[in-house]
């Protein structure tokens, strides 16, 4: 796999939905980091769009890719997590 997860051959411009790489790779990075239980469940994995101000110029070309997920926990709880696909990292997770 490359330094990176997000799928140049999809990803057209910054704000174009995530491909199915790139959902993938989410869920791997967010199962690999140890953030979340083995039995949570993904409820959905969706852009996180990027600022304005990281639009601006060469169709927002430097922009990040990252993913916004919801996922459940069995025992009732909500997380939201925001994952870099640019950088293979977990940059938050909110209970």
């Amino acid at each position: 796999m490359s330094s990176t997860y997000v799928d140049q051959r999809t990803a057209m411009h910054p704000l174009d939905p995530l491909s199915a790489t790139e959902i993938e790779a989410a869920v791997e990075v967010l199962r690999e980091s140890g953030r979340v239980s083995d039995e949570v469940r993904f409820v959905s994995v969706a852009l996180d769009e990027p600022l304005k101000d990281q639009l601006d110029g060469a169709n927002g070309a430097g922009a990040e890719r990252r993913a916004f997920v919801v996922l459940r926990e069995p025992v009732g709880k909500t997380l939201e997590a925001v994952v870099s696909l640019s950088e293979r990292r977990v940059v938050g997770v909110e209970h």
